[in-house]
């Protein structure tokens, strides 16, 4: 009788040990597919988008740096990517500043960001910069190579890229209305919403 109900017991363990495996398998499973929705989440209709064709993928891109060297950028990598297009010219942007701030701020731990000025010079990115920081790394697009890029038409333009350098997600314009709704929903961040009377204009 001891025998058996010392069987018994470790049988019992060893299913206890299996249940416990598979929640957790099942629980792993469940937060993978909650990210991938995040990031390959239902897209909108390609006209929607400006011009913006989900899964196009994003060439290396000419740009220059704060420094003033010429570089190419790569967004293939080990982590997706957060692209935001801006302008120093761009009202727009200005007013989104305090949005962009508290988006990267909530998305620095999950994805690569980067900042690209879409028109103006190098002195005018650095005169910008001074004035209103961002926390993550910034380029001039070297338009004289850049060639066309539909994505950077538009100020601002966020993107969300994949590991693949394939475009996921994309939003046009400042955050607000939708689109902010949006955003906070796929990056789970609360945003402090636009500058008060921004108006056309640089920073």
């Amino acid at each position: 009788m001891v025998i058996k109900l010392g069987r018994w017991r470790r049988f019992v363990v060893a299913q206890i040990g299996t249940i416990v495996l598979l929640t957790i398998l099942c629980l792993s499973l469940s937060v993978n597919v909650v990210l991938g929705r995040r990031i390959y989440g239902t897209a909108k209709p390609v006209s929607a988008l400006g011009g913006i064709k989900l899964e196009t993928l994003v060439e290396d891109i000419p740009v220059i740096g704060i420094d003033g060297k010429s570089a190419v950028l790569s967004l293939v990598g080990d982590r997706p990517t957060l692209v935001y297009v801006f302008s120093p010219t761009c009202g727009w942007c200005k007013a989104n500043y305090e949005n962009i701030l508290a988006l990267a701020d909530r998305a620095r731990s999950h994805y690569r960001i980067v900042g690209l000025s879409s028109n103006g010079s190098i002195e005018d990115l650095r005169k910008h910069i001074s004035k209103a920081p961002l926390p993550f790394e910034v380029f001039l697009v070297d338009s004289a190579k850049v060639g066309n890029r539909p994505f950077l038409v538009a100020t601002p333009t966020t993107l969300l890229v994949a590991t693949n350098s394939k475009i996921s997600r994309a939003w046009i314009g400042a955050y607000n209305d939708d689109r902010g709704d949006e955003i906070e929903k796929v990056f789970s961040v609360r945003l402090p919403g636009l500058v008060t009377g921004a108006t056309p204009g640089g920073l």
